[in-house]
């Protein structure tokens, strides 16, 4: 499996996996409730890199081991519309207001494209290397990327004027990015095993955590923007507060040094869940659901 990825109502949960399958989780049951299958397109053995929910939770974005951005219709279980951008991807986000759906990239472009038909909005065109990671922010006004390899940059973006904002750098490639649900934060995570939260409107540095010892594959702000999650190939989530600046938790977890690897909080709850090894097998296919509300210190 790859990146958990909750519904915004709360209510399901997606799990993508290299085999060309989505599971759509029923939360309220842990039931699966949907499989989203594309084995005539991608085959048997493709791996979905990321996923992303429409605002209203009845659609999802999918990016795969092709150029093909999907949208499918998650009740009917079926595609409702794609698109060939040219380039392969390795993450997605939806806007909040629904009108936006933006792709990472290998060649280095973060693309921009009309929900409604997946026409052309705008290209992003700044990072030298992939494009890991996008998230968009609240208002659904700025975009946050992050540049694998020899890009090793955080990168916060207008949309409307294709401009950025700021730039700030890690010393290793980075691997995920995320804001914070009051808009005040970002994060992001590097193959240095360091975590930075900046403050989103300049980039400042607000904290930076050194506690991993390998590389951090995501980071997940909790619904009241208090905790941070991040989780590494060390076998580790780490659990911040960031308002106090001090770790509150550890959740030991085996982990395969495959990326890309997710946690995901829930939209409104302090639910957390995270993808680590099956210890049957070996293999990135065991999904948790920790219930973290006893380390939280208040809203």
């Amino acid at each position: 499996m790859t990146r958990p990825c909750w519904s915004p109502d709360g209510t399901m949960l997606a799990t993508p996996d290299d085999a060309a399958h989505i599971r759509i989780w029923d939360t309220r049951n842990l039931g699966v409730k949907h499989v989203l299958v594309d084995h005539e397109d991608l085959g048997r053995h493709s791996r979905i890199y990321d996923v992303a929910w429409s605002p209203d939770s009845t659609r999802l974005a999918v990016v795969a081991d092709d150029s093909i951005l999907r949208v499918w219709d998650v009740a009917a279980e079926s595609i409702e519309m794609s698109i060939d951008v040219r380039s392969r991807m390795h993450s997605v986000a939806w806007s909040n207001d629904g009108q936006y759906v933006a792709v990472g990239c290998r060649d280095g472009v973060v693309r921009v494209l009309q929900s409604d038909d997946l026409t052309s909005h705008r290209h992003l065109e700044r990072h030298s290397d992939w494009v890991n990671a996008v998230a968009w922010s609240p208002n659904g006004k700025e975009l946050l990327s992050v540049g694998g390899d020899s890009d090793c940059t955080v990168r916060m973006w207008d949309v409307d004027s294709s401009s950025v904002l700021w730039k700030r750098s890690h010393f290793d490639y980075v691997l995920h990015c995320c804001w914070s649900p009051d808009a005040e934060m970002v994060a992001s995570c590097s193959n240095d095993g360091e975590v930075k939260v900046l403050n989103a409107r300049d980039g400042e540095d607000i904290i930076r955590l050194q506690a991993h010892r390998d590389m951090v594959k995501a980071v997940s702000f909790s619904a009241n923007s208090r905790i941070l999650a991040s989780k590494s190939r060390d076998d580790t989530v780490r659990l911040t507060d960031v308002k106090l600046k001090s770790e509150i938790g550890v959740i030991q977890e085996p982990a395969s040094g495959r990326w890309p690897a997710g946690l995901a909080f829930h939209p409104s709850r302090l639910l957390l869940a995270t993808l680590g090894v099956n210890t049957s097998h070996g293999r990135d296919t065991a999904v948790r659901i920790w219930d973290v509300s006893v380390l939280s210190s208040g809203d």
